[in-house]
């Protein structure tokens, strides 16, 4: 399960969506978002609810492309 967190997380920030969307749409602050994406912040180390956000708004645009 927890694998499945980290490839949903790691998709969505290899994605086009820019790092201010989700951020806006999260309520994830910018600079926090930018440390995952830059791995300048592992995302092992990620809080369960800052995972738990992320993991909820990829289901959400996987649900908006289908």
């Amino acid at each position: 399960m927890i694998k499945e967190v980290e490839k949903t997380i790691q998709q969505l920030f290899e994605s086009d969506v820019t790092t201010y969307r989700i951020s806006k749409e999260t309520g994830i602050r910018i600079s926090v978002i930018d440390g995952y994406r830059n791995n300048t912040s592992k995302l092992e180390n990620m809080t369960l609810k800052i995972a738990g956000k992320l993991c909820d708004y990829a289901e959400r645009l996987n649900d908006k492309e289908k």
